[in-house]
């Protein structure tokens, strides 16, 4: 029996849709193709019909379904997408509100209004935690203390249609 996978990201990142959403649909719809189960996570799915939880993200709103799918005993995967930085915050050409934005969001990524981030938390749960880099698989590990053995680098693909493209 093949196993059974529900793919979640967080529940607002198809407003505004990017490289994770694409990265999400594009595993989603290579992995259907190898013959596995995939279902996108919607909020109204049971985890007890599944095997395997994969988010792709590491937003903070993200942890509650992570911790759900984990007490129903799912495997967890985490797609972290995370590359954050308040020096890339400040010298972005946002006005200075995007700016603030994104440094408190870092902030909070970091340490948590309680002293306790829920994207560590997030990591502490994953089976296994698949950066699309070195250099974010080092990053994830120097912030957030992630064991060596966990991480598992997963490069992006890239579409056939872009084999014969000029740069």
């Amino acid at each position: 029996m093949k196993t059974k996978i529900l793919l979640g990201t967080s529940p607002k990142a198809f407003e505004n849709k990017g490289g994770g959403e694409i990265l999400l649909m594009k595993s989603m719809q290579y992995v259907k193709e190898l013959g596995f189960k995939t279902v996108l996570f919607d909020g109204s799915q049971d985890f007890k019909n599944f095997d395997l939880f994969h988010n792709f993200s590491l937003h903070r709103d993200c942890l509650e379904q992570v911790s759900k799918a984990k007490k129903a005993g799912l495997k967890i995967v985490v797609s972290p997408i995370y590359w954050p930085s308040i020096k890339h915050a400040l010298l972005s050409g946002r006005p200075i509100k995007g700016k603030a934005k994104s440094m408190a969001a870092e902030m909070l990524n970091r340490f948590g209004s309680t002293g306790v981030s829920a994207v560590k938390d997030m990591l502490a749960l994953a089976d296994i935690i698949t950066p699309s880099s070195l250099a974010e698989a080092t990053m994830l590990k120097k912030r957030f203390g992630i064991e060596t053995d966990r991480i598992k680098v997963i490069h992006n693909g890239v579409e056939a249609r872009f084999s014969k493209a000029i740069p």
